[in-house]
């Protein structure tokens, strides 16, 4: 049987992770975006 308090462990590091994957494809979403941006100027030119 699993007590509460592991429950409430396992919720917390579940939100962390959920946390830290999102701030991580934010970061991902960005340079990704940047380096497409380089990219078409780069072509215009």
């Amino acid at each position: 049987s699993f007590s509460p308090s592991y429950i409430r462990y396992s919720q917390i590091c579940a939100k962390a992770v959920r946390d830290a994957l999102k701030t991580e494809f934010k970061a991902n979403a960005e340079k990704t975006a940047g380096s497409s941006i380089k990219i078409v100027k780069a072509k215009k030119e």
